[in-house]
């Protein structure tokens, strides 16, 4: 509807000034000529007509329209707006998103003079089926038509903070049931292709959250999968499983040197709730006497179990039996709680008769399998006092033998 309004008056008349007469302004050029309203006996009604600019007569909807959609990269060959407003009707076609359109129309007396009805026609490429929407009432002054409401699946999935050091590949699995075709489908993501964009027509508006799960195949061969997720937000990050790095540290424990030849420890790291396990087998001896376990994990949850055997230079095995800890440091081999500490001194003895000594000792604990022996030898130039170290499961038995052998300059022996 279009409203045209011209008024046109024409009228002739004539001013006479003569001189000696009695002006209301000066006629000069550079003058100022008085307003209408100031001429006395002057009827303005005659001359003009006074309009208020917001009288409801000129009060109008004005209506951006716009549709948010990548013509380029997306399936879609051009959509439809259809407007409705009282008796006025406004078609529109869209290609691009940088084209926007207006609606304009007077403001019927109606209960929301604001509300007006729109939908909405989506035409495919290579599709001879369209998807029309239907009719939305609204009293938005910026129409603007979404990606999910035209009727295409379009989603793309990255690697956010996946390490590939440790991931080798992430391979995603994705299924929607919004559409008149359901999608079921699955992709991988690597370190030279990060990304990948999932597009489907569906010809109904996305209603509904999406649901994938992610199965991680480690650098070190291992397997790690999540269970069934939903989400709705567009891109997806798919993301590292794992929050945290653990390290354990293993520390041998008793004397490497003399009795203990291998520390043969297996462990185990289970987190239940996540369904993730690791496992590594460690030996310590006197040449590696620690071993630091450095893993990912993805929640603090998991426990530590180990077991073993600790070979003894003497030929017999003792087990480790198997524990369960959370604890960042494990001891292992041969844990004494409490010590039996002898220093041995070679202070007294006068080298210039005496050339070699043999000291002898022995630890005996029958009821707990412990038999402890050490034997030392002092030089001339080798007299250093040497301390003795003997773990004792039984705190009250103490006591332990000892015995000398002296080999004189003269050829004799003293024991």
């Amino acid at each position: 509807m279009t409203r045209d309004i011209q008024t046109h008056k024409i009228a002739s008349f004539s001013n006479t000034y003569t001189e000696n007469m009695v002006m209301l302004f000066g006629p000069k050029p550079q003058g100022i000529l008085p307003a209408i309203t100031s001429l006395p006996g002057v009827d303005v009604n005659q001359h003009f007509i006074e309009i208020d600019a917001d009288d409801p007569f000129f009060r109008t909807l004005s209506v951006g329209v716009q549709v948010n959609a990548d013509f380029e990269s997306l399936p879609i060959h051009s959509v439809e707006v259809r407007i409705s407003y009282d008796d006025r009707v406004g078609e529109f076609i869209f290609t691009d998103p940088n084209k926007p359109e207006r609606f304009q129309a007077f403001l019927a007396e109606v209960p929301k003079p604001n509300e007006f009805r729109y939908s909405y026609q989506v035409n495919y490429k290579g599709e001879a089926r369209a998807f029309q929407s239907e009719e939305f009432r609204t009293e938005e002054t910026k129409l603007v038509v979404n990606v999910d409401d035209l009727g295409i699946f379009d989603l793309e999935v990255t690697a956010g903070d996946l390490n590939f050091d440790q991931v080798r590949s992430a391979q995603v699995a994705l299924r929607y049931s919004g559409g008149e075709e359901p999608i079921d489908t699955q992709f991988t993501l690597t370190r030279e292709v990060p990304r990948h964009t999932l597009q489907k027509v569906t010809f109904e508006r996305r209603h509904q959250a999406y649901e994938y799960k992610v199965t991680y195949f480690m650098a070190d061969g291992r397997e790690f999968r999540t269970d069934w997720r939903r989400e709705s937000s567009s891109p997806l990050s798919i993301n590292d499983p794992f929050t945290a790095t653990k390290t354990v540290g293993l520390r041998a424990a008793g004397d490497l040197q003399r009795d203990i030849e291998l520390i043969f420890v297996d462990l185990e790291y289970r987190d239940a709730a996540n369904d993730y396990g690791l496992t590594k087998a460690v030996a310590l001896s006197a040449a590696k006497p620690f071993e630091d376990w450095v893993f990912p994990v993805i929640s603090d949850g998991g426990l530590i179990t180990y077991s073993g055997q600790v070979k003894m230079r003497n030929g017999t095995v003792q087990a480790i039996p198997e524990t369960e800890t959370t604890e960042s440091t494990i001891l292992v081999g041969k844990v004494m709680e409490r010590m039996l500490q002898i220093q041995v001194l070679a202070d007294l003895i006068d080298w210039t008769r005496v050339k070699l000594v043999t000291v002898s000792l022995a630890y005996e604990d029958h009821a707990n399998a412990i038999n402890e022996t050490r034997d030392i030898t002092f030089r001339a130039n080798e007299s250093m006092p040497v301390t003795w170290e003997v773990g004792l499961k039984d705190p009250d038995l103490r006591s332990y033998r000892w015995m000398a052998i002296f080999f004189f300059a003269d050829g004799t022996r003293h024991e």
